[in-house]
């Protein structure tokens, strides 16, 4: 039963990302390949084998993950590709001077 959902685990693998409209349709789709995959080689190697399609990349989603790049490049080991993080850079606010006085 577990193999013939196999070619539908790329759409699976397309829900395990964070949708602020579906909140848990994330952890079911992580539940779901956690599932397909335990004791089944086959379908462990057939996600071993994907490769990556794109990355969203909208300036708006980024920042709200606290994100200010994020991009895909070969691995200089293995020429796989990875995904490499740019950290938003969040620069600390000066805190305006509490004034308290005494009376």
């Amino acid at each position: 039963a577990r193999d013939d959902v196999r070619p539908r685990i790329p759409a699976i693998l397309e829900r395990c990302k964070v949708d602020p409209k579906r909140p848990l349709q994330r952890e079911w789709a992580i539940f779901a390949v956690r599932a397909l995959c335990a004791d089944n080689a086959e379908n462990q190697a057939f996600i071993a084998s994907l490769e990556p399609q794109k990355i969203d990349t909208d300036p708006d989603t980024l920042r709200s993950f606290g994100l200010q790049d994020v991009r895909l490049a070969p691995h200089p080991d293995t020429g796989r590709p990875e995904v490499k993080i740019a950290m938003a850079k969040n620069p600390r606010r000066a805190q305006p001077a509490s004034s308290s006085s005494a009376s």
